[in-house]
């Protein structure tokens, strides 16, 4: 849609909308500008139509601004829109002559959720800091037209007005607009001032709101996001098979999906990968993330304590194992490229020790909700934070410890546990992983209690997981024949075997290792690669008291298989009903005359009575 710029006129304004701020808070003019610009920058917060807003430029000049918005359409070779953008030029010229000096000028595409039935729109922003106002000024429709709910196909300007006795929120349109744009001129009204009066008087509101879609591109995010949507969401709704909200679980799942598939798309841009990456989701619950994924391309396994309902009908080319994870040497996956901890609960601290652990090249994507700690519940060390970021930045430090540079987003999902971490490069180099890992043992030997010595000074045999014989990620790597068995293991001290025997068999050492042995001390070249990947490359039978596999703590508990009764979640559900039903009938019963008030309608409603509830007798 082209706007006839030539139908409004800029310089002459009127009220259309007021929103007067309380007498008692007093509103500084920054904390004005401050709503504004997060109505410029995140105007989804109020518009739910929108995805997000892409800023294309922000400058301090109307020329910067207008050459900006030609060259973006000169790269779009979108000549119609060349000479609108001409006639804008000439309409915004007119209008900087009333501008104050101590102007901010952004270029901005409004990126609807919906691109199959609604448009960008692009417009200019322009603060007048002098006069206290905004201009926002519509530039054209990046499609076809549509009508969209909140989409201002027409200029109006925000003005913040001082007064002697009050202060007050204004909103302002040219004059004699057309009849065609009312609807949006009331939106704004009900909407976007009452928004802004909040946000005016409360400094922190607005101050706290914080980006989402950091890492990502969000109009890639909007496109893919209703691609997948259309293409899984829609079919898995209708046939989930759990007692979970599937309006939920499936589409939180999606945009997990969504986020992870461009953040892995810009990863394999960026390192010229000439493969997708592989995965591992720990305590993948349902499996739809490791279903989307699959999907789409990339080679995953997802591992659960519980097999659930719906993962028999994702199909073979889904792998999905029930299998109990416990942190040790048994349980890291060297031939993954990203550890996947999406509400992992007490594996949340432990991913990225697993990802350090696990190769040198290997990621994670942490989306924590549960306060866990290495072995127990998490407990808080900051009191003047909430327990929720209390927790946050207790495992953004782990991260750091393991040697990830984590980096924090915010995903939009609907949950209140929405903040998640992602390690995409490490802070040193491959050479000092040995020293990495020491700081990591000795992190968590400080948070959690260690096991007594026994008298003999040995140390104490972890025993193997009760339900496999062999380890998860050992099963994993001895079904892909493809991969080479040394570059696939690690031994006790975290070096890749392949190096590790490289170094035992070119002869370097540190001067008290045996030539015969590797790096670590321990692999020896006599181990070829055809012994069993079960009994271990790095073997340490010789010592006879330490287990080729140990857990990292102790004190560690896995989750139990059987998933705990909550409330009446397995009471049949007509037995609810008729126990509901009795005792509505039974404090009906008990109501007496003054229980009874008269409704507007002429009816009598029957507030009910009491009954006392004992544990002890019952009801």
């Amino acid at each position: 849609m082209e706007f006839e710029y030539h139908k409004f006129d800029l310089h002459s304004w009127l009220d259309v909308g007021k929103h007067a701020l309380a007498n008692s808070c007093v509103t500084r003019t920054s904390q004005f500008w401050m709503a504004l610009k997060v109505w410029t920058e995140k105007p989804q917060v109020v518009n739910k139509a929108l995805c997000s807003a892409k800023i294309q430029s922000k400058s301090n000049s109307v020329q910067e601004c207008l050459s900006c918005v030609l060259n973006l359409y000169r790269t779009e070779h979108d000549l119609p829109k060349i000479l609108v953008a001409t006639t804008l030029s000439e309409e915004v010229a007119k209008l900087s002559s009333v501008l104050s000096c101590d102007t901010e000028i952004y270029v901005r595409d409004l990126i609807p959720k919906k691109l199959d039935r609604m448009t960008t729109l692009r417009d200019i922003v322009i603060f007048d800091k002098a006069n206290t106002c905004a201009y926002f000024l519509p530039v054209c429709h990046l499609g076809k037209s549509t009508s969209q709910r909140g989409s201002q196909n027409f200029p109006y300007r925000i003005r913040f007005l001082q007064e002697s006795n009050q202060n007050c929120i204004l909103l302002q349109t040219p004059a004699k607009l057309s009849p065609e744009f009312q609807s949006s001129v009331d939106w704004l009204c009900t909407h976007l001032l009452t928004k802004l009066g909040k946000w005016s008087q409360d400094d922190e509101s607005s101050g706290k709101l914080r980006h989402s879609l950091r890492l990502v591109q969000a109009d890639e995010y909007s496109v893919l996001y209703q691609h997948l949507k259309e293409k899984h969401g829609k079919r898995l709704v209708k046939i989930w098979p759990e007692s979970t909200d599937p309006q939920k679980f499936v589409y939180e799942d999606v945009a997990i999906a969504t986020y992870l598939l461009l953040l892995w798309k810009q990863e394999a841009a960026t390192k010229q990968l000439n493969k997708k990456q592989s995965f591992v989701d720990l305590g993948c619950g349902n499996g739809l993330l490791v279903y989307i994924l699959t999907k789409e391309g990339h080679t995953g396994v997802g591992l659960d304590v519980r097999k659930r309902k719906i993962w028999s009908l994702y199909g073979p080319d889904v792998e999905l194992k029930e299998s109990s994870i416990v942190p040790s040497d048994r349980h890291l996956f060297p031939e993954y490229d990203w550890l996947i901890g999406n509400h992992s609960d007490e594996l949340t601290p432990w991913i990225p020790v697993m990802a350090a652990r696990s190769s040198y090249r290997c990621r994670y994507f942490l989306l924590p909700c549960c306060s866990h700690d290495f072995s127990r519940k998490f407990v808080r060390r900051d009191s003047k934070s909430s327990q929720y970021r209390d927790y946050l930045n207790y495992v953004k430090e782990i991260g750091g410890i393991c040697g990830f540079n984590v980096e924090e987003d915010i995903l939009r999902i609907p949950s209140t546990k929405r903040i998640c971490f992602v390690a995409l490069t490490r802070g040193h180099t491959e050479v000092e992983q040995t020293l990495v890992d020491e700081r990591i043992s000795a992190y968590i030997d400080g948070r959690t209690m260690a096991p007594p010595a026994p008298r003999d000074g040995r140390t104490t045999p972890t025993p193997a997981p009760r339900d496999a014989e062999r380890s998860t990620s050992e099963e994993l790597a001895a079904e892909r024949h493809d991969e080479d068995p040394l570059s696939a293991v690690s031994c006790s001290r975290h070096i890749p075997v392949s190096k590790c025997l490289a170094s035992a068999s070119s002869g370097s050492n540190s001067g008290d290792v045996p030539v015969s042995k590797g790096l670590c001390g321990l692999c020896s070249t006599s181990n070829s690669r055809d012994v069993p990947v079960s009994q271990g490359l790095c073997s340490t039978s010789n010592s006879g008291d330490v287990p080729v596999s140990q857990s990292w703590a102790a004190e560690f508990e896995a989750r139990g298989k059987v998933e705990p009764v909550r409330n009446c979640t397995k009471l049949n559900r007509d037995v609810v009903r008729r126990v509901v039903d009795m005792v509505g009938a039974e404090l009906i019963r008990r109501g007496s005359d003054s229980d009874y008030s008269q409704l507007d309608d002429g009816r009598c409603w029957n507030r009910g009575g009491r009954r006392m509830h004992s544990v002890k007798n019952g009801m």
